[in-house]
This record gives structure tokens, sequence and C-alpha cells, in this order.
């Protein structure tokens, strides 16, 4: 096996696991559509960026993604166990997504967020006594 082929049988891999898990879907719910593995998507990428995954590409931690994966996963099995709505649950992992790319990307331009918040906050106020 060359290295160079590692990615289509991978890819090959990936596609084989997606037609069995989607036979499952269907077959669970007897239907056919387009729309099943909506309430699915948003918890996945968020488990899958909070583990470590590049949100604009790259490699990731499969630990990591793994763990992240059992968080995002308690967080919505517990919200909905105290009676919260899955739209709310979705809003809320949504807004787990949001922080961590926003804390991954200034974690990134550390440097520029010294700069700028000493450039903002390290004025002297008018009249003050030095």
């Amino acid at each position: 096996l060359s290295v160079n082929g590692i990615p289509y049988v991978l890819y090959g891999l990936v596609g084989v696991a997606s037609a069995v898990a989607a036979l499952v879907m269907v077959s669970y719910f007897g239907s056919a559509r387009s729309d099943l593995g909506r309430d699915l998507l948003m918890p996945a990428l968020t488990a899958a960026v909070l583990g470590g995954a590049n949100i604009y590409g790259g490699s990731g931690s499969i630990l990591g993604t793994a763990l992240a994966a059992l968080l995002v996963g308690y967080l919505q099995q517990g919200l909905q166990m105290v009676g919260i709505p899955n739209q709310v649950s979705s809003a809320l992992s949504g807004a787990l997504l949001v922080v961590v790319v926003m804390g991954r990307s200034l974690s990134l331009h550390r440097e520029w967020v010294r700069a700028t918040w000493r450039r903002l906050f390290s004025h002297r106020t008018i009249g003050a006594q030095q």
C-alpha cells in the first residue's frame, strides 16, 4: 500500500461508515428524509472543534474530540433532563462553538490583543494627579 493511496482508502472507509450510519438511521426512523441528521450537526461540529480540530482545516486530537463529544453529549442530556427544549440546547451548543472559535482566534493573535488592550485601556484620565 503506497503512502499516496492512504487518503483515498480513508475517504472510502468514511464513505462506507456514512452509508452504514445512514442505513441505521433510516431503519430506525422508517423513512428517508433529507433532514434526519439536522439535530446532530451542531453538537458534532462543536465536539470536533472543542476537541482540538482546527476549524480552518488541519489536524486534531482523537482523544480530545472523544472527550469533547462526551462533554457535549452530557451537556445536552442534562439540559433535556431539566426540561429545556432541543432548540435551546442547540443554541447553547452553537454558543459554545462560537466561544471556542473566538478563544482560539484570540490565542492565535495574542500579541495583537495585548497591544490593542494596552492602547485602549492604558490612557490616563484628564485631571488626575500623577
